[in-house]
């Protein structure tokens, strides 16, 4: 399948002796709207590379259904223009899923992961999440997001059309396999913000014997309880 060319752009500190840390947005996002406040942070001690996926921000929409694995092969194309392996990668989102997906797809490509509010079963969105995307409009669409993506693109038909990409990727989104979420090899960190949103989880009796959600399928990973400004001075090393 075609690859989509995504927009990606370079911030930070270009001599840091880490490797890049690479940024992949959620939904209804682009890089400033997702990013704006973080970037500054990280900046001054990491080479920060952000992407926007498909039919978000710069890049374009393209005429290919959206799937977090084509995303993933997306952003590992860029990797391989930009001959980077193996990057540090945090994904909000559904750029955490996206990020799982790079990770299993292309191990040699990612050295660390962190994912924040990243669900991997559709039983970890809060109540009525699936009836409302169901029945959701593209007049639903929170201001914020349309107005970001137009800012951008300054193409009213690609903020639209983000909108009906990311409805529709989440309207088919599936549990993560235990065996793809096993087969991540690069050391994960998990970032939440309440202690329903746990982002690796299996079954609700695993839950109750595991508080943090940690299970054999993510032994390799660790919990940062919320994303606040004190968690940062890790993810610059």
């Amino acid at each position: 399948m075609a690859r989509i060319r995504l927009h990606r752009e370079w911030h930070g500190d270009e001599d840091s002796p880490h490797p890049p840390l690479l940024l992949i947005h959620g939904g209804g996002s682009t890089i400033p709207s997702n990013w704006g406040m973080l970037i500054p942070l990280l900046e001054r001690s990491r080479s920060l590379l952000a992407v926007e996926l498909q039919g978000h921000g710069r890049t374009p929409a393209g005429d290919r259904e959206p799937s977090f694995e084509e995303s993933a092969d997306d952003v590992a194309a860029v990797l391989d223009e930009l001959q980077l392996a193996p990057v540090d990668v945090l994904g909000f989102s559904n750029g955490g899923q996206v990020a799982l997906q790079l990770a299993a797809r292309h191990p040699e490509r990612v050295r660390r992961l962190v994912l924040a509010s990243t669900p991997v079963r559709r039983e970890a969105m809060v109540e009525g999440f699936w009836e409302g995307l169901e029945a959701g409009r593209f007049e639903d669409l929170p201001a914020v997001h349309a107005e970001a993506d137009l800012a951008l693109s300054r193409d009213p038909q690609h903020v639209r059309r983000m909108f009906e990409l990311d409805r529709q990727l989440m309207l088919g989104f599936t549990d993560f396999p235990d065996e793809l979420i096993a087969s991540v090899s690069a050391p994960l960190h998990r970032v939440t913000t309440s202690s329903r949103a746990i982002f690796i989880h299996l079954s609700e009796s695993e839950r109750r014997g595991c508080r943090t959600g940690c299970t054999s399928a993510t032994a390799r990973c660790s919990t940062t309880p919320v994303f606040s400004r004190n968690n940062l001075a890790r993810w610059r090393d």
